[in-house]
């Protein structure tokens, strides 16, 4: 049974101490999750998205999402492939007319298509909606690709095993949901290669028929009333991350598959043993038999050339043959990659997660195939026009979201002969500089920077204009910093028409609404959730008549009223910096000028962040306006406060009468609930 009592005699392996716990979670065919959401017909048909045909000159016709984009032909290759089309035999990077020779009633879904080339944009966008739903519940998440997210669940692990039972409640939620990267099945996964691995193999099975409950080794679960603190915390994490898959289904409707371990290295192997819609947990004392036989290709970064050059120099095909050579030998091969192979290698690579949820960079490029590539100056620059055009678009989207804009651009050049086709030696350079953009740059600002780059390329390439090989082209623009959007100003203001009593209704009501949709925790644990009367700051409890009470400010400001899960400060974090529901009693109230008076960032829904930025008669005009603002508004105050109590009230009072979700509820009281 799992987590049988040990005896004297227990002999079971000494456990690690706590560490962090990380998981990695990775969209289950995610572009043919994408079209078949936004198609229902295909689902449960053998379907695959394919690349437009990019060897016809002058680039792709446009093709929007929204159009008929089923082709019966074609020469474009596969991209994406769901899983029914890969146990008839089709893989990635076949073409149409192959795919069709192993399953001739797949469906076939070209990408949109854009400027000459392919729009990515619905798999970008929904891929940002996976990252913004685990970014809200979890302390840090890394969006590492388009559909590869790294989650520290540590926080909520620590909270789960503080609130729950570990015997009855998370160890069993835990079991159900996940293998363990020790069991014969795990360890069968991990000795399939990298492209097995990508076309499918028998360890890939959907279904809880799968999951390691039985056979001659399905893990260590039957230690489980020895482990330590790390391997409780890891267990946690399991449920943790199975309630987040959960999320993502019921939320986005996509499924995903998940890796618990001690970091991300790690994290990202277990998730890759078993898909889709599957779990794994890497436990301290699986390592060694995890990387036993695991391909060496199998390691992030070891895919490619890298991996092939360590494989035919230093003679060794596993993580474990390489994890063994002594560090001067690997130095002596790769002098500056030694001690980082070394550390892949025997799974001792620990990089925490960044808490980063946009990318770094906004980039594009195109492939020139064969006698497709690029002999002008003139056909460069236009196609680095028609790359600036697509980046412009994103820019702007970008600007709007997240308030940024890139300060460099960078453009790559390929040269020679790339798929055998052009003569000369294979090469690719890129060249970079400053560029200002702002909120309101334009394509013609991109375009324009891009070309510059290539000029410079072009000084140095030793190439004739008329006589290039170009092969292809990459425009990147990184460098991303805050910028004031031209709303900034009316951002400055509440809308003047709401009443107070509306205001304070709809201020509760979001504030209860963000106890239970903020964070993880609030989720799992609505049972330790304060009432709504509780919850609310103490300052709304406290003498109607103190001065601290008649500090009540900007009740129709709600957005930073939220459970900040980054925290370890309790409910009452409407007191904290930046807060816009009540004034922050820590800060001195003396010294009463105009400026001071405004000096609560709450205030009105001021960020006074971006006001001191402003050109001085502008903040003057703002805060003349404010000041007449606040004097109408103090005498609103009261009825505020108590519109706010009344409606909290009558909140807690509807709360209590509906029943409560519970988040893993669904884990704990089921015993045949899957992951």
């Amino acid at each position: 049974s799992v987590g049988s009592a040990c005896d004297d005699t227990c002999t079971c392996p000494a456990m690690s101490t706590a560490g962090a716990v990380v998981g990695f979670i990775d969209m289950d065919c995610f572009y043919v999750a994408v079209e078949r959401r936004r198609d229902p017909r295909l689902i449960g048909l053998p379907c695959a998205v394919v690349q437009y045909n990019s060897r016809q000159r002058g680039g792709a016709p446009d093709l929007p999402p929204e159009a008929n984009r089923w082709v019966r032909g074609g020469s474009g290759g596969i991209i994406a492939v769901s899983y029914e089309a890969r146990h008839r035999g089709v893989t990635r990077q076949m073409s149409a007319f192959e795919a069709r020779k192993h399953c001739p009633d797949i469906v076939l879904v070209q990408v949109p298509t854009a400027f000459g080339k392919a729009d990515l944009r619905i798999y970008k966008e929904a891929g940002d909606s996976v990252t913004s739903l685990l970014a809200r519940r979890v302390t840090a998440c890394e969006k590492r690709s388009v559909d590869e997210v790294a989650v520290d669940v540590t926080a909520e692990a620590d909270q789960l095993l503080r609130e729950h039972d570990w015997s009855t409640d998370i160890l069993p939620a835990a079991h159900r949901a996940s293998h363990l990267a020790d069991s014969d099945r795990s360890r069968t996964a991990a000795s399939f290669s990298r492209d097995q691995t990508r076309k499918g193999h028998a360890g890939q099975q959907d279904g809880d028929a799968h999951r390691d409950t039985g056979g001659v080794n399905n893990g260590g679960w039957e230690l489980a009333s020895c482990w330590g603190a790390t391997e409780r915390r890891l267990v946690a994490g399991a449920a943790v991350v199975a309630d987040l898959r959960s999320a993502i289904f019921t939320e986005l409707g996509f499924s995903c598959s998940g890796g618990i371990a001690e970091s991300k290295l790690l994290s990202k192997l277990g998730c890759g043993l078993h898909k889709p819609n599957q779990q794994t947990i890497v436990l301290p004392n699986a390592v060694a038999s995890l990387l036993c036989d695991l391909p060496l290709d199998r390691l992030p970064g070891l895919g490619g050339d890298l991996g092939a050059q360590v494989k035919e120099v230093l003679h060794v095909q596993t993580a474990s043959e390489l994890a063994r050579l002594p560090l001067q030998q690997v130095e002596a091969a790769f002098p500056r990659q030694a001690s980082y192979l070394l550390e892949l290698a025997g799974g001792r690579y620990f990089d925490p997660v960044q808490d980063r949820e946009l990318c770094k960079s906004l980039s594009n490029g195109k492939t020139f195939f064969g006698s497709n590539s690029l002999r002008s100056t003139i056909n460069c620059k236009r196609w680095l026009t028609e790359l600036a055009g697509e980046l412009h678009q994103r820019y702007t989207a970008d600007v709007a979201r997240h308030q940024r804009a890139p300060t460099r651009i960078s453009v790559n050049v390929g040269s020679g002969n790339a798929m055998g086709q052009v003569p000369g030696n294979a090469t690719s350079a890129s060249r970079q500089q400053p560029i200002s953009l702002g909120s309101t740059g334009t394509v013609a600002n991109i375009s324009d920077a891009a070309c510059a780059c290539f000029q410079r390329w072009m000084a140095t390439s030793g190439q004739v204009d008329g006589a290039l090989s170009v092969t292809s082209l990459g425009l990147s623009l990184s460098g991303m910093r805050p910028v004031e959007t031209k709303a900034a100003i009316t951002r400055f203001f509440r809308a003047s028409t709401t009443t107070a009593t509306e205001t304070a209704a709809d201020t509760t009501h979001a504030y209860s609404e963000s106890l239970q949709a903020k964070g993880a925790i609030t989720r799992f644990f609505p049972s330790t959730t304060a009432s709504a009367a509780e919850a609310l700051p103490e300052s709304l409890h406290s003498d109607p008549k103190s001065d601290e009470a008649s500090e009540i400010t900007g009740v129709g400001n709600t957005e930073v009223c939220t459970i900040d899960t980054d925290s370890d400060q309790d409910v009452n974090l409407c007191h904290k910096q930046n807060s816009g529901f009540v004034h922050d009693k820590s800060r001195p109230t003396t010294g009463s000028s105009s400026r001071d008076n405004l000096h609560s960032e709450g205030m009105f829904g001021i960020d006074l962040a971006v006001l001191a930025e402003l050109p001085p008669a502008i903040q003057d005009e703002v805060r003349a306006d404010l000041q007449q603002q606040q004097q109408r508004q103090q005498q609103q105050q009261q009825h505020a406060r108590n519109a706010v109590v009344h409606c909290a009230l009558e909140a807690e009072q509807s709360t209590a009468k509906r029943p409560r979700t519970v988040g893993l509820a669904s884990f704990f009281n089921s015993s045949a609930a899957g992951a």
